[in-house]
C-alpha cells in the first residue's frame, strides 16, 4: 500500500489538493483499521490453536507471547499510514524520525530491564509498548497536519 500511495499523496500535496489528500488519507486509515484490527483480534483469540497447529505440544509459553505481541499488527499499521503516507509527503520526516528514535530507545531500555526477569514475555510487552509510543508520538507531534487533526 505504501509504495503505491506515497507518490499519490506527494502529488496531491505538490498540487495543493488538500481536500483530496485528506479524503484519500481517511480512506487509507479506514482500510488499515479494517484490515489490521480483525487480524489483531483474531490472532489474540486464536493464539492457542495457531501455536498448537504450527508448533505442537511443548510450546505453550509461546501462546501468551503471541497474544502479548499481537497488538503491534494494529499499531504498526496505523503508525505506518500516519508516518509514511501522511507526514512524509508533507515534508515532516523529522516527526517520523523522532518518534521512531524514541520508540527504539524505549524498546532497548525496557528490553534491558524486562527480559532478564520476564524472558520472552518481557520482550513482547516491550515491543508492544515501544510501538504504541511511536504511534502516540506521531499523532501528538503530527496532529496539526491533516487529516490527523484534533476536533474541537
Amino acid at each position: 500500500m505504501g509504495s503505491v500511495l506515497l507518490p499519490r499523496f506527494s502529488n496531491l500535496i505538490i498540487t495543493g489538493e488538500k481536500k483530496e489528500f485528506t479524503k484519500l488519507a481517511n480512506k487509507t486509515i479506514s482500510f488499515a483499521i479494517g484490515l489490521s484490527l480483525p487480524m489483531f483480534i483474531g490472532l489474540l483469540f486464536m493464539a492457542r490453536p495457531i501455536i498448537e497447529l504450527f508448533c505442537g505440544e511443548g510450546f505453550e509459553p509461546s501462546i501468551l507471547t503471541l497474544q502479548l505481541i499481537s497488538p503491534i499488527i494494529f499499531i504498526i499499521s496505523l503508525s505506518n499510514v500516519i508516518g509514511i503516507q501522511i507526514l512524509y509527503p508533507q515534508g515532516k520526516e523529522i516527526i517520523v524520525i523522532i518518534a521512531t528514535a524514541i520508540g527504539a530507545a524505549t524498546n532497548f531500555s525496557l528490553n534491558w530491564i524486562l527480559i532478564p526477569h520476564m524472558s520472552q514475555y518481557g520482550a513482547a510487552i516491550t515491543t508492544s509498548i515501544a510501538e504504541l509510543i511511536v504511534f502516540v508520538l506521531m499523532i501528538g507531534l503530527g496532529h496539526k497536519y491533516p487529516p490527523i487533526q484534533t476536533h474541537k
